[in-house]
Parts: structure tokens; sequence; C-alpha cells
């Protein structure tokens, strides 16, 4: 008996024979218009109040789109309109004319084929070990990473939260945060790396070949951007400072903080209330104060509102030290950087590295 199904080969689409009939495919070659067409926008609308915006970064990336671009916009008009000037000639007898204008478009035509890519442009994979710039630190260029998967069993969302201490070992990070720290030093014991770090920035900073001193203030730049005070953005109530959104947004882990807290206070030598730790821009969530906070009640927890009743925090107060922007704005309100920052002796990024989709990483 002859089988019933059906053997007949499926249709294929003549122009990508890798792509059914059917099935809606994405050109990239009609990304570069619309790409180029932002970057002109983008390179007028900044560069023309100011033209020394042209060697801004960005802008140096905008430039050959934008100029890509008006290449291939003037070649699609001037091919179609030679086209159409000779098709009217040969209709006219005009031979010798039209054959000039059916050239004008050929050559135009093919500059705008030619700035029509065929595959969405990727940007080339960086050379490895080639740095930028002079390498700084008591190593100089010297750069520490420390992976402990045991650091957090969490799996993600719905299994609770990767701050909490059920998920996130507090140990470990404790570990870590050590061997991070002897790495960077190259010295045997954490003592002896703080020492170390602190006395190379001291002789660079025209301060003697001296160590950390009794009374000299440290402030730690955190990230907390999932808990800004942007009125509605972040992730915290103000009445409660409870983190009540955004719960497992990527801020700086709590436990690296307690970290480090252990390391200056019990390691370096120094005074609670001389730390100063947050994210002037942002809330400090009680779910991340109250850790710390419990065993360093008089380390200053910097924040945007300075907190509320039975929930207090530092609140950042501008210095008169100026900060200054890479474009030296005229005729605006200048900015001053926080008075903790400006009272530091030493200042201390604790970055919390993470992708920015914006900025395409």
């Amino acid at each position: 008996m002859t089988d019933p199904k059906d053997y007949t080969t499926a249709s294929v689409c003549p122009k990508k024979a890798n792509h059914p009939a059917g099935q809606k495919t994405f050109c990239w070659r009609w990304l570069f218009p619309v790409a180029g067409l932002i970057s002109l926008i983008w390179f007028l609308t900044r560069v023309l109040p100011k033209p020394s915006r042209a060697a801004y970064p960005c802008q140096r990336v905008a430039a050959p789109m934008a100029g890509g671009f008006v290449l291939w916009i003037v070649g699609v008009i001037c091919s179609a309109f030679a086209y159409r000037k000779a098709r009217a000639l040969l209709g006219q007898a005009r031979l010798k004319l039209a054959v000039v204008c059916l050239a004008a478009a050929a050559v135009t035509g093919t500059i705008a084929i030619y700035y029509t890519p065929d595959r969405f442009v990727e940007a080339a994979d960086p050379e490895p070990n080639a740095p930028i710039g002079e390498a700084k630190g008591l190593h100089p260029g010297r750069v520490v990473w420390v992976h402990n998967p045991d650091a957090t069993d969490w799996v993600g969302p719905g299994y609770g939260h990767w701050w909490e201490p059920a998920h996130t070992n507090q140990a470990v990070v404790d570990a870590m945060m050590s061997r991070a720290i002897r790495s960077l030093a190259g010295e045997a014991s954490d003592a002896a790396a703080w020492d170390a770090l602190i006395r190379h920035f001291n002789l660079t900073h025209g301060r003697g070949d001296v160590g950390y001193a009794p009374g000299e203030k440290i402030c730690v730049k955190i990230n907390l951007v999932g808990c800004i005070d942007d009125g509605g953005w972040g992730g915290v109530d103000p009445s409660t400072y409870n983190l009540v959104t955004k719960l497992d947004y990527m801020n700086t882990s709590p436990q690296v903080v307690l970290a480090l807290l252990r390391q200056l206070v019990n390691v370096v030598g120094v005074n609670q209330a001389d730390i100063s730790i947050g994210d002037p821009v942002c809330l400090f969530p009680n779910q991340y104060h109250d850790m710390c906070s419990a065993e360093f009640p008089d380390v200053r927890y910097m924040d945007h509102r300075g907190g509320i009743t039975g929930h207090p925090r530092t609140k950042v107060q501008p210095s008169t030290t100026p900060f200054y922007w890479s474009d030296r704005p005229t005729g605006v309100t200048p900015d001053y950087i926080p008075a903790h920052y400006a009272e530091a002796a030493y200042f201390i990024n604790l970055a919390n590295l993470k992708s920015h989709t914006v900025a395409g990483v």
C-alpha cells in the first residue's frame, strides 16, 4: 500500500535559498540609512553649536557614518535623476546626451551601492594585551580578578534574592576580598598589602613614605543605581527605606561592602566614624544597610536624603570644591563634589562591573 505521507519539497525563497518562502528575514542593508540619518542629526545638533565637540569620541564615531550616509543619499538621488533624464532624452532621439546621463546614473548608482553594506557591521575583536595609556599603581598595570562559584547559590528570580545571606556566603566573599587585596599588592598578609598600597599612594601624591594615620578619612563610592532617588525609577520606597521593586537589580553587593568594611576597620585600623560609604544620588535601602550597620553602626552610610526617623543615614552635602566637566560649560550653575569626597584622604571606588546596553557594553 502506498505511504500516504507527503514528500513534496518545501518551497524556497529564490533570493535566499536558506530561508523558506514566506519567512520574513531582516535585511541588514537597510539599517545603514537609518543609522546614518541618526548619526547625521546627532552630529549636526551637537557639533554646529560648538565645533570643538567634533573631537569627542562619540562624534568621531558618528562622523564617518554621517558622511557615508550623505554620499549614499546623494548617489541615490543623482542616480535616479540621471536615469529619468536619460529616458527622456532617448524618447527625444538625443542619443549622445542620453548615453552621458546613463553613465552618470551608473556612476552615482555604484556609489550608492558601495556605501550600502551587505551585512551588519560589527566592531572588531579588541587586540589582547594591548592596553591604552600609561600603567599606574604599585605594580603598574596589574589587574586582579578573583572568582569563586561558591560565593552564591542563587539561581535566579523566584528563588529568593541574590543579596540575602541565605544565597550569598559572607565567609567566601571575605576570603575573596582578602585574596584580591593580597594579590594586588603582592604581599602575604592583608595588613602588609594595605600598608604597601597606602604607602605607594602617599608616595605618588607628595605625602612621603608613610602608611595610614589614625584620624584620616576614607570615602568609599559604591553603585546603588537600582536605588536611585529620582522620584520613581529607583526601587526604594522613601517613606520606609525598604527596597520594594528592582529587588534583584545589580547593585553593589552588601556582602562585598561588609567585606571591605571588615578590612578597613579590623585590618587597617580605621575608626568607623572616619569611613563614609554610599552612592550620593541614591537611597541606602534597609536590606543592605542593616547587614552592614549591625556590625559597624558608626560608619557614615551616605544617602541622598539622609534617611527617615528610625532609619537614619548621613545626607550627602556639597563641598566648596568644584567639579570640572570635560566640555567646560559656561553660563550654568557649577557643580561641587560631595563633602565626604573632599574631606577624604583616601577614596575607594568599589565598582559594580556590569553590562550597559545603551553604551554598547
